[in-house]
């Protein structure tokens, strides 16, 4: 295709390129005037007209150039009729059906008629938004469950660019029943939005099921609630039954009064669902005398239900506080089965046998420390297999006995990765400035001090001792650091030893609980 037009553009200022230019010029005829031996008068025009060249095109490169090729095309503006497909468009209102006056619109085509320098484009909606190839009223349906606005407007925004559309007109009865409120996805289109209402705007006498929340995931043998708002229009006194239904089985019903002019009821159901999988309910109320319409009566919603329990098996390298710490957490969820493995030796464990059909049944795995360097590589081959192919969930918790080695076996599984390892581990503890001059220790902090029981006293030289205190709920708090410069925290040392010794040698490495007249001794 050939482009319409074709430029150069550079990132510089064009007058400075210019002179750069002519001085380039200048200094190449120059340096070319003489010449030994002397050269022809015309072999030292073409050597300066080739040195005024090169050394140009390698001061252009410096601006960057660029070549701009634009080719243009011509657009009508689009004009977007977005027709509502969904069940309420079937209603009769006053002997008219909404659907019959829908198609007639379509037919006459009198949009395109009077838009006639605009193209037109026309969707159907009802959950999502669907393109149509041409007006044609038999590819219209009115068969939609629910109406949300707000996820067409945000699916036609992505439509705006590609289709050059300036304007949407929505041919609906306006009720919708799911989803956000429309107004704000309308208003990031950032276009006129034309509405031709169908339908009896007043309220007429109906009832129907507005809104159903509930969980989307469930576990099988557990009961759980399902809240429903039942909305009814001009009945009163009248009794309505609510039913909660799979297929043809009844799980849950109940009975409401409505009472007079517009009001809404809130409704509790529950399911104890059975079986795992995907489940369809169904909530269905009464249909009462003289209602604008039945098709409302209902709405169907989905569940994926899981098994009762989900098997979690726990590998750890070695037994450790971190191992009871995990199980007591998994334990406490009534929807977990925990099996633990914790390595003994190559292919022995504490807790039982290990076998490949364990691995198959399971739902997640939990490493901890896991693999270790006594691990059976068999046993990484065949949890490794199990895990990539069944797409099983893995927790990974680090620690000492893990080899780094047999865990490049879940390298691609695991979302990090590894290098220079260390099996050097570190102490880290906060210090605290107890000079006279301080000022982040005062009275006033060695006073809150005294509220929080110590548990341990860690000398880290001759005569300093780090204390680190508890509270009596037995959390650690980061405001009760204490050092001694005194030589008080050895049990072992008598008083008067003490008394000699206070800057002696005797504090490295005890343990010692804390008394509050320490502080005084302190001068603190």
């Amino acid at each position: 295709m050939i482009p319409d037009q074709i430029s150069i553009a550079i990132t510089g200022n064009t007058l400075i390129l210019i002179l750069f230019i002519i001085i380039i010029v200048g200094l190449s005829i120059l340096f070319y005037r003489y010449t030994l031996p002397p050269l022809p008068p015309a072999r030292r025009l073409a050597l300066s007209i080739l040195r005024s060249l090169s050394v140009s095109l390698l001061v252009l490169i410096v601006f960057e150039p660029v070549l701009i090729f634009m080719n243009r095309e011509e657009k009508k503006p689009t004009v977007a009729i977005l027709i509502d497909d969904s069940q309420s468009m079937s209603i009769k209102d006053n002997g008219r059906n909404r659907a019959e006056t829908v198609k007639e619109f379509l037919e006459k085509d009198i949009i395109a008629q009077k838009l006639s320098q605009a193209r037109v484009i026309y969707y159907k909606f009802s959950s999502n938004i669907f393109s149509l190839s041409e007006n044609s009223s038999d590819s219209i349906s009115f068969s939609g469950e629910t109406t949300d606005l707000s996820t067409v407007f945000r699916e036609l925004k992505d439509q705006l660019q590609k289709e050059n559309i300036q304007a949407v007109i929505l041919l609906t009865d306006g009720n919708y029943n799911t989803g956000k409120n429309p107004i704000y996805n309308a208003e990031a289109t950032a276009i006129p939005f034309y509405s031709i209402g169908i339908g009896d705007t007043s309220e007429q006498k109906d009832v129907l099921v507005q809104k159903v929340v509930t969980n989307n995931l469930a576990y099988a043998e557990t009961r759980f609630p399902v809240d429903i708002i039942i909305k009814s229009v001009g009945y009163e006194n009248e009794n309505l039954e609510v039913q909660l239904s799979e297929g043809s089985t009844i799980i849950d019903q109940t009975k409401i009064t409505l009472r007079e002019r517009i009001q809404e009821y809130p409704v509790q159901l529950h399911i104890e669902p059975h079986e795992e999988g995907v489940r369809k309910y169904t909530i269905n109320v009464s249909e009462l005398p003289g209602e604008l319409t039945d098709k409302n009566n209902l709405r169907s919603f989905f569940i994926k239900v899981l098994r009762s329990k989900l098997q979690i098996l726990l590998f750890a390298g070695a037994p450790s506080p971190d191992v009871s710490a995990m199980r007591q957490v998994l334990i406490e969820d009534k929807h977990f089965t925990i099996k633990t493995f914790i390595e003994k030796r190559a292919n022995e464990f504490y807790g039982g046998n290990y076998t490949r059909s364990e691995t198959d049944s399971a739902d997640c795995f939990v490493f901890l420390g896991f693999p270790s360097l006594t691990t059976n590589g068999s046993i990484v081959a065949q949890l490794r297999e199990v895990i990539d192919q069944n797409k099983k969930p893995i927790l990974f918790i680090n620690g000492k006995t893990t080899d780094y080695t047999k865990l490049q076996y879940f390298e691609s599984i695991l979302p990090f990765g590894w290098s220079n390892v260390s099996a050097t581990e570190i102490f880290v503890f906060p210090s605290i400035d107890v000079r006279k001059d301080s000022k982040h220790f005062t009275r006033r902090a060695a006073d809150r001090i005294s509220q929080y029981q110590p548990t341990k006293i860690f000398c880290y030289n001759r005569s300093w001792c780090v204390e680190m205190a508890t509270s009596h709920s037995g959390e650690l708090s980061g405001r009760t650091n204490f050092i001694s410069p005194y030589n008080e925290c050895n049990p072992l040392v008598n008083d008067k030893r003490r008394r000699k010794e206070r800057s002696g040698n005797t504090c490295q490495g005890c343990i010692y609980n804390y008394r509050s007249s320490r502080i005084h001794r302190a001068g603190l």
